[in-house]
């Protein structure tokens, strides 16, 4: 019996559909289970990178040490190994004690306290992977991974955000003096007193700024707000920094006649919405209007974008990024997201073209886009990271080649058609006469009815479209591999992911057993037999230490739950289970654990 804590660990088992074999066609094409995960540089898992093109950008440069991004957000946590070495000059300005979370109002350290203390996603640790997590071969490389961040916590744990904090995160993000703002209209209202000169300052100010949180401004009532924002905005692009902007996912107009969303609605900041990963096209919860820049992956928690089978990954069509210790990655969604690829992507062109300015950086990242139409949504259209880093470094545009910008094409079982963009970087597709030069099928075959596009004309990009015929297909994941060919020779390779599902998918046998067990020894710590049925689990009370968490049937009663014959699986991190570090007050919530048996019954 081991002593009480007050630590939670929970979270729901997933089955493979009655898989008989690890190597079987329900396994993924990595040979690992649905959770995103560490899976080294750009696994097939983060199909957000290829959707902008990321590869042809790293070719240039994978950023530099000497470029800073500041991320105005919850904060970060610090001890996950994707930012090992490369935070700097971190700071909490949340001042309100009552809305830190960490005891006390402003401080140097930027953790947030959410993370540390029950595990609940926030967007800070997120973006932060997105815009810089480590091409180290451990984890899920971000955009720019050589760059430095600049952490900076303006979101209390209640996910508000003083206007106060937000300015004076701006002003230490930019490393902005008197200089730079006494002589504006507004400085004494925003700073009666002057900037204090015992005031936190950064080592170096930062080259791109992220801000991930909006508010709603009366056009009336909070004037001299407004004037106070813009003019800080103004303030740091005359100051050679860029600054970046989340849409917002509310599905509202950005101004009207009463009010404005800012800092999206700015005229100073690039504003970025996000595109699901099935169309790369923005969705009814985006904020809109003319202030829309850029769009970038968002992702979407519709089982229908789901990267990967969704029965058992409906989470899938989010976006992979670094999320708290211990569980170190999932998915994600969002405007906040979206934006921090385009981060990363300044941090990049920033890192090649360090005399371009704010309004160069803008003007390239609008004219290197793909136009996805409704500019209301969708800015200039699509980033696309090759081209800008390219134009960044005066270097010419991309050779005329196949692209595709995303992984695969997967079809729900609701569905029998689905498209992917297809482009050619370096001119139209016309010029490369793209044609279907063979389909391979793994398992069942014959089941794509057809593959095409419109008339390419001059256009650079066309979704390629998909369709299925599902009268002969058995239930099941499928898989096909659609090879293009081009008359200069050169080819691609499309791959295609097929839900049939006529019946309820069953279960392969009623109830499971979970275990925690000490890391360090094995020595079982506690156990949970859920009912036939009963998916989730919860275990309470646990005390500090180091834990495994395993799951599995128990088919031939002897108590063990890893024999060969068994479903079983565990919290995993890449190939390897996952330890929890669990501490005093710990909440490690939203594990999952994918059941595969793990031979063939002998007997």
């Amino acid at each position: 019996m081991i002593p009480r804590g007050d630590a939670v660990i929970s979270g729901r088992i997933q089955f493979d559909g009655g898989s008989t074999n690890p190597t079987d066609e329900s396994r993924h094409d990595d040979g690992k289970s649905a959770q995103a995960r560490d899976t080294g540089s750009l696994s097939t898992w983060q199909w957000n990178l290829q959707a902008i093109a990321l590869l042809g950008g790293w070719q240039v440069t994978e950023g530099s040490i000497d470029t800073v991004v500041a991320i105005l957000d919850t904060g970060i946590d610090p001890q996950h190994p994707a930012f090992a070495g490369r935070l700097v000059d971190g700071y909490d300005f949340v001042s309100d004690p009552g809305s830190s979370g960490d005891g006390d109002g402003r401080d140097p350290d930027p953790t947030d306290p959410v993370t540390a203390a029950t595990g609940r996603q926030r967007t800070g640790t997120a973006t932060a992977g997105i815009i810089g997590a480590a091409d180290d071969g451990q984890g899920l490389a971000g955009v720019a991974p050589r760059c430095r961040l600049m952490p900076l916590r303006i979101v209390g744990v209640d996910e508000r955000t003083a206007r106060a904090d937000l300015w004076d995160a701006l002003v230490y993000a930019g490393d902005l003096d008197e200089a730079d703002l006494s002589t504006a209209p507004w400085y004494a209202d925003a700073f009666p007193a002057g900037l204090p000169v015992d005031r936190p300052r950064p080592g170096q100010a930062a080259h791109i700024v992220q801000i991930s949180h909006n508010a709603a401004y009366d056009r009336t009532a909070d004037a001299t707000s407004i004037a106070i924002l813009e003019g800080l905005h103004a303030a740091l692009r005359t100051a050679g920094v860029v600054v970046v902007s989340a849409a917002g996912d509310d599905g509202l107009e950005l101004e009207s006649t009463e009010s404005r969303i800012l800092p999206a609605a700015s005229e100073h900041t690039i504003t970025v919405a996000p595109v699901r990963r099935a169309t790369l096209l923005a969705d009814d919860h985006t904020n809109r209007g003319p202030r829309i820049d850029l769009c970038a992956p968002g992702g979407s928690r519709d089982p229908a974008d789901a990267l990967e089978d969704p029965w058992l990954a409906p989470e899938s069509g989010g976006v992979p990024t670094t999320v708290q210790m211990p569980r170190s990655s999932g998915w994600t969604t969002g405007s906040a997201i979206a934006a921090a690829h385009v981060t990363g992507t300044l941090a990049l062109m920033r890192s090649v073209g360090a005399a371009l300015g704010p309004i160069d950086l803008v003007r390239m990242l609008r004219d290197t886009a793909i136009d996805r139409g409704a500019p209301e949504l969708h800015g200039a259209g699509l980033l696309h990271a090759q081209r800008a880093v390219l134009a960044a470094a005066g270097l010419p545009a991309p050779a005329e080649a196949l692209q595709l910008h995303g992984v695969a094409i997967t079809l729900p079982a609701d569905r029998d058609g689905a498209s992917i963009l297809l482009a050619n970087p370096g001119g139209s597709l016309a010029d490369l006469q793209p044609y279907v030069a063979d389909i391979t099928y793994q398992g069942a075959a014959g089941w794509i009815r057809s593959a095409a596009w419109v008339d390419l004309g001059d256009a650079g990009e066309t979704p390629l479209t998909i369709t299925v015929d599902r009268s002969n297909l058995p239930d099941g994941f499928h898989r096909a591999v659609v090879r293009l060919g081009t008359l200069q020779g050169t080819t691609l390779e499309v791959p295609v992911r097929c839900v049939q599902q006529r019946a309820p998918r069953a279960r392969p046998f009623a109830g499971v057993r979970v275990e925690l067990r000490d890391a360090v020894d094995g020595t079982l710590r506690a156990q949970l037999q859920l009912g036939e049925g009963v998916t989730d689990f919860r275990f309470e009370e646990v005390p500090p230490g180091r834990y495994t968490v395993l799951a599995g049937s128990d088919l031939d009663g002897d108590q063990a739950i890893d024999d060969d014959g068994e479903f079983f699986g565990t919290v995993r991190l890449g190939d390897d289970t996952q330890v929890l570090s669990i501490e005093t007050g710990s909440r490690v919530e939203g594990l999952s654990i994918e059941l595969i048996r793990r031979a063939r019954p002998t007997g």
